[in-house]
């Protein structure tokens, strides 16, 4: 396994809705992580892959949602998921 995958093992993706498009003017980025990701490792993996300077690091974790319920009337869930929120360096 190289550094690049390594590292990005804690980033899932970039998240992105009207909120966070918003946030990019405030210099934050929103990304999907792992749920066994922390602050620290975050912070470390996008200094490394994207070379910015970050901040600070928030982490909300996001209960998944009911679905539709299937024929044999059992719920069903999406699975939980964490998003972080990066501030960095003023680049923009």
């Amino acid at each position: 396994m190289n550094a690049f995958n390594k590292c990005s093992l804690n980033l899932l993706g970039v998240y992105i809705t009207e909120k966070t498009t918003k946030l990019l003017k405030q210099n934050k980025i929103t990304f999907k992580v792992s749920l066994n990701s922390s602050k620290i490792s975050i912070k470390n993996t996008v200094e490394k892959i994207f070379g910015f300077c970050v901040l600070s690091v928030v982490i909300i974790r996001v209960k998944g949602k009911q679905m539709k319920r299937l024929k044999n009337k059992r719920r069903a869930f999406r699975s939980n998921w964490k998003k972080a929120i990066v501030s960095i360096k003023n680049v923009f």
